[in-house]
């Protein structure tokens, strides 16, 4: 698989080809300034923050159609939406589980199931909850 990198200007590039993500997507969803990417066992992940600052979380089999993981905890945590600037992004290849860093001391832990999504203080991110 080609590489996905982002720019300065925060923008997707899969290997040396710009995707035009805000392009493409413009009216779907808000403008996104991309901050990190990652693969997984999935394929590739990318975060960052859109126009409004809300972090977000896009993924995509091969790098060309892209959908959004809504960044929303699980019902037993009360459906809290993610805040502040997203810093970085990891794989957990072992637990399958992908965990966004943000500027607020929240760590966002990303599963399979869209409805187990945590928020999680930054420094208990890599506890096994």
């Amino acid at each position: 698989m080609e590489n996905l990198t982002i720019n300065e200007k925060g923008e997707l590039f899969l290997g040396a080809e710009p995707l035009g993500f805000n392009e493409k997507y413009a009216g779907y969803y808000p403008g996104v300034f991309f901050a990190c990417t990652c693969m997984t066992d999935a394929g590739y992940a990318a975060a960052g923050n859109d126009e409004n600052g809300n972090p977000v979380l896009f993924r995509s089999v091969l790098g060309h159609e892209w959908t959004q993981t809504p960044l929303i905890s699980r019902p037993e945590d009360g459906y809290i939406p993610a805040e502040g600037k997203v810093l970085s992004m990891r794989y957990d290849n072992a637990l399958n589980r992908i965990y966004i860093d943000c500027d607020n001391g929240t760590t966002v832990m990303v599963p399979d199931c869209r409805k187990c999504i945590r928020i999680l203080p930054t420094e208990s991110s890599d506890l096994n909850q």
